[in-house]
């Protein structure tokens, strides 16, 4: 659990909205040639071209707490029949992408994989555009695997002559959570200040209440901050500094000495 704080120098409420954002994982290693060595050749000569994104920030299954939003690819070869194309799980379950698709055609320039889209094989060279995997469904074809490790995109030239290279993949995972979601402070109504009637500095200590957040992950990244919202009475609105407080201790200042009487 986590603790959001809300320093306040009588609170009624004291909420804080959030946003729940998709995350997206880059893979490693590119650009790289494909294939890795050589010219190609069947089966996969000198072993498939790898790219994994690594997803360990995140604990789930796919269909329970996460779902695929999409895997985009940037690569380039001189002739795309060649090529096979999956996406492998943390678990090494792997999934047809796209195979032996666009003939002697030339490259997959920012392809989007996406569920509910046409099919790959409906498309042509450079594959620019949004289009369902050639194996299904994504969502339905990983569903009950762990989303958190290293999701690999996996190329073989399966045959001689031509070449290319992988310029870059990502894959994007959307929380399957509410999309957005309210944590409210506990202990309140209480006074301000706690004790007294305050003074320099913070005689008595602040008020604080604390809204604990129990999801995983990141401001920024997996979640943004919608709004914080307060109700409080006080008879001199100038004599209250209010501040929001990570878990981790880092300060905002929200209104300080504002207000007048």
């Amino acid at each position: 659990m986590r603790k959001i704080t809300l320093t306040l120098l009588v609170m009624l409420v004291s909420c804080c909205f959030w946003t729940v954002n998709g995350q997206t994982f880059a893979g490693a290693g590119n650009p790289q040639p494909i294939p890795v060595t050589g010219t190609g050749g069947f089966p996969c000569v000198g072993g498939p071209t790898e790219s994994d994104a690594d997803a360990s920030s995140l604990s789930g299954t796919i269909g329970t707490d996460y779902e695929i939003d999409n895997v985009t690819i940037d690569l380039t070869h001189t002739f795309d029949a060649d090529l096979d194309i999956s996406l492998v799980s943390p678990n090494g379950l792997s999934m047809d992408l796209s195979s032996d698709n666009g003939g002697a055609g030339d490259n997959y320039t920012n392809t989007v994989f996406m569920d509910g889209n046409p099919s790959i094989t409906t498309g042509a060279p450079p594959f620019t555009g949004t289009f369902g995997a050639e194996g299904g469904d994504m969502n339905a074809f990983f569903a009950g695997e762990d989303v958190s490790g290293n999701w690999t995109l996996s190329i073989c030239d399966d045959v001689g002559g031509d070449t290319g290279t992988l310029l870059s993949y990502s894959i994007t995972f959307n929380s399957l959570g509410p999309s957005s979601f309210t944590e409210c402070g506990g202990g309140n109504p209480q006074p301000i200040p706690v004790t007294g009637t305050g003074g320099f500095p913070c005689v008595g200590g602040p008020t604080e209440s604390d809204a604990v957040v129990a999801e995983v992950g990141t401001v920024g990244v997996n979640y943004s901050i919608n709004n914080v919202t307060i109700d409080l009475t006080h008879t001199f609105d100038a004599d209250l500094d209010i501040s929001l407080v990570s878990p981790s201790g880092l300060s905002m200042d929200l209104s300080s000495d504002n207000g007048g009487a």
